[in-house]
């Protein structure tokens, strides 16, 4: 759920309102940009080629979210906003204040997400966190990655799920893959001790992950696969095994699994063996490094770096004091005139009004062509009688 009821400050300040969502735009951040219809987007996991069921199950979810935000989320965040400021005598509705929203950038590149159609006042900017000047190695970590003659494998989780809390029978199974491998193992670990270590392996609390995946000796990424953590992949070219915990996770690792710079193996799935084909898929066979690096050149072919776009865009609204003509008309509709489903009724009822005349006319037509000789044959008969 994101804090809308921050929105305080900007009308307080009387500010221009700026955002960044962690992930695509979705039906609970519409952040001034509503999306298009749901069934042309893909906001669940799925790649961006789904059957029917899909965009059917795909269109309820976006439905049943949005249904949640308004009735539920919104007003929740309205009582929040309203009882932190409540100096604010004429503070707006949480609503109305997420439609004054002047620019929002996107967290993401059309090179690691599916194509999307957005509007002007959305910017993508993936990549801004991603320093150009490294952050140097410690001199133990260099000479473990410089001396890795068969490449080194990177292992993190992220925060979502630390590695210290995976359950005992997975650990076990990492453990025994990881020990059959040629590969050296640098693992993002979070305790002091790791029973069982196999000599391959190399624990440390906190890695610079932008240091290790720039390092030329890296071979694979095994990550949760978070917004930052997939971005970082791609600007490095590095392949990934994606084990995703949370929905976020598991949409970015099946977009690249689907680019073909990697593969997924859900954590309620993990053992030796889907490990063990994981890690010989991907080792094994050149093309996820070749889609790998193919991303990556995708995402740094821009006319400016994240960072510059967004300085620009931003100094582009003060400039046009909140860029009002980026806004779109779509948020002064109601809900089903954005549907359309005012224009499907009127047609429906066209067309039911339509084949009703015909079916009337057919009738008619009917009862003259068969009834007229049916009724001159009968007098007929009526007068040979008489």
């Amino acid at each position: 759920m994101v804090l809308y009821c921050r929105d305080g400050p900007v009308h307080r300040d009387r500010r221009y309102d700026t955002r960044m969502p962690q992930e695509l735009v979705s039906p609970t951040t519409p952040y001034n940009s509503p999306s298009p219809p749901e069934g042309s987007t893909v906001k669940r996991s799925y790649t961006d080629h789904m059957t029917f069921l899909e965009r059917l199950h795909n269109t309820f979810q976006e439905l049943y979210f949005k249904t949640l935000y308004k009735l539920y989320h919104l007003p929740k965040q309205d009582n929040m906003m309203k009882e932190a400021f409540k100096e604010l005598s004429d503070i707006p509705s949480v609503s109305d204040l997420n439609e004054k929203t002047s620019l929002v950038f996107l967290n993401s590149h059309v090179s690691v997400n599916y194509a999307l159609p957005l509007l002007p006042n959305v910017v993508p900017v993936g990549g801004m966190h991603i320093k150009s000047s490294l952050a140097p190695l410690s001199k133990d970590l260099k000479t473990f990655l410089d001396n890795a003659q068969h490449g080194v494998i990177y292992f993190s989780m992220g925060s979502n799920l630390r590695s210290a809390d995976i359950s005992p029978p997975k650990l076990a199974a990492i453990l025994n893959t990881f020990s059959k491998l040629k590969q050296k193992i640098l693992w993002k670990f979070e305790l002091d001790n790791l029973p069982g270590q196999p000599a391959n392996v190399k624990i440390e609390k906190w890695l610079p992950q932008d240091s290790v995946l720039a390092h030329p000796n890296l071979r694979l990424f095994m990550t949760h696969g978070g917004q930052h953590s997939t971005l970082e992949a791609i600007y490095h070219a590095v392949p990934v095994i994606g084990i995703p915990v949370i929905r976020e996770q598991k949409v970015n690792m099946i977009q690249s699994a689907s680019a073909g710079s990697g593969v997924v193996v859900y954590y309620e799935n993990v053992t030796e063996t889907s490990l063990s084909w994981a890690l010989q898929e991907v080792l094994g066979n050149p093309r996820y490094r070749e889609n790998a690096k193919l991303r990556s050149k995708l995402f740094h072919d821009r006319p400016t770096t994240a960072m510059e776009t967004a300085v620009f865009w931003t100094e582009y609204v003060e400039r046009h004091k909140g860029a009002p003509h980026m806004r779109s008309a779509a948020l002064d509709l109601y809900w089903f005139q954005y549907y359309l489903l005012d224009v499907i009724v009127v047609l429906l009822l066209v067309l039911t009004a339509a084949l009703s005349t015909l079916v009337i006319l057919c009738k008619v037509i009917k009862r003259k062509l068969i009834g007229g000789p049916k009724k001159q044959i009968k007098e007929s008969r009526e007068k040979k009688r008489k």
